[in-house]
């Protein structure tokens, strides 16, 4: 089940923070860092961002949540993450799809270049490669952008 999570009631918060930190741990392996905003991030901070979050539900436990913002009605996720037991059930996908239901010109999103289980996500559900920038930590990140269908 997919539902709205509401940031300032403080269970929700937590178990979105904790599955964040846990799931992230899986991108930091991948990227050889754990030098990474969401594992850097305080919950304080984390309880204060502007993004809207929905989260994928299993038998009442959260499992998967991808976070967003929209400008000039285009779809910036800044977050999609789901539980390491959870990885291959089409959680990602179904939250992504969710989203996507309510774009109007575009969705776009950056990863880290080196998680290539991310990387083949996105470009197996349509999105394409806009450009790949190196940073001052040794890491490139990838951008993505897909247009909705006519």
């Amino acid at each position: 089940m997919i539902r709205q999570i509401d940031l300032n009631n403080i269970a929700q918060a937590k178990a979105v923070y904790e599955l964040q930190q846990l799931a992230y741990s899986v991108e930091a392996t991948y990227l050889g860092t754990r030098d990474i905003p969401p594992l850097q991030e305080t919950f304080e901070a984390f309880q204060t961002c502007d993004e809207v979050f929905i989260g994928y539900e299993k038998e009442g436990v959260l499992v998967g949540v991808l976070a967003y913002c929209i400008e000039d009605e285009v779809i910036d996720i800044h977050r999609l993450f789901v539980h390491p037991a959870f990885f291959g059930q089409q959680i990602a996908q179904e939250l992504l799809q969710e989203v996507e239901r309510h774009v109007h010109r575009k969705v776009v999103v950056m990863t880290g270049s080196q998680n290539q289980p991310a990387v083949r996500f996105y470009l197996k559900q349509g999105f394409e490669l806009l450009k790949v920038v190196e940073t001052s930590m040794n890491l490139s990140l990838s951008f993505f952008q897909k247009k909705p269908r006519d």
